[in-house]
């Protein structure tokens, strides 16, 4: 799973009208005793097409993708608030929104357009980031440690990766001295994330899921 699109906000009510002006927001998911509502997959959904500079598509398929994704990350805020993990610095959720806005939002007036457009305010960013930050640090504590590559690993993914491939195109492959940093990084990345998936999958069974399909037909 990439992680950079993995973003989600506190429980946030994002309403939807019906003929007499009631509020309502559907219970989409139960995670246990924690719930995932309609308005947290369309928050969801617009900051992360806010961060990765997307089209907003806010499809049922779509929606029910993202339910997936927010089942997930209830898992883990369960571990992080059970294992009492540090919260990220406010001073590292700004720098981090400072590395947002820099690319194409220069001005104060392009990042309030940009909100606009994908109908989140600054607070429900930076509640996100917060969160992103906060879910990195649990994967960087609890699994990467345990994380070896050995250097018979990195050469086997050289030859299979780089070196068969640029052969392949008739190209003289880079040496793997000038690419083993980058291969143990990519191997160790892989690695955390299949140790993520494995973790997952066992803290599904020890919770009660539901998810209400029919709400995404």
């Amino acid at each position: 799973m990439t992680y950079w699109c993995t973003v989600a906000g506190a429980v946030l009510s994002l309403a939807a009208g019906i003929s007499r002006g009631e509020i309502i927001d559907r219970i989409v998911a139960t995670v246990g005793d924690n719930v995932v509502t309609q308005s947290d997959v369309i928050l969801h959904l617009r900051v992360s097409a806010f961060l990765d500079g997307d089209t907003l598509d806010l499809s049922l398929r779509r929606q029910r993708q993202a339910v997936d994704r927010l089942v997930d990350q209830a898992l883990i805020r369960r571990e992080v608030e059970i294992s009492r993990y540090s919260p990220p610095d406010m001073a590292d959720v700004d720098a981090m929104l400072e590395q947002v806005r820099k690319p194409a939002m220069v001005a104060d007036a392009d990042y309030a357009r940009a909100l606009k457009k994908y109908g989140i305010t600054d607070e429900q960013l930076r509640r996100a980031l917060m969160w992103q930050l906060t879910l990195l640090r649990f994967i960087n504590y609890r699994f990467r440690p345990g994380i070896q590559v050995s250097d018979a690993d990195i050469r086997a993914w050289y030859e299979r990766e780089l070196a068969a491939k640029a052969r392949s195109e008739g190209k003289k492959p880079p040496s793997l001295e000038d690419t083993r940093d980058e291969i143990e990084k990519v191997l160790t990345n892989q690695r955390v994330d299949e140790a993520l998936n494995r973790w997952l999958e066992q803290a599904r069974t020890q919770v009660k899921l539901y998810v209400r399909e029919e709400v995404f037909r």
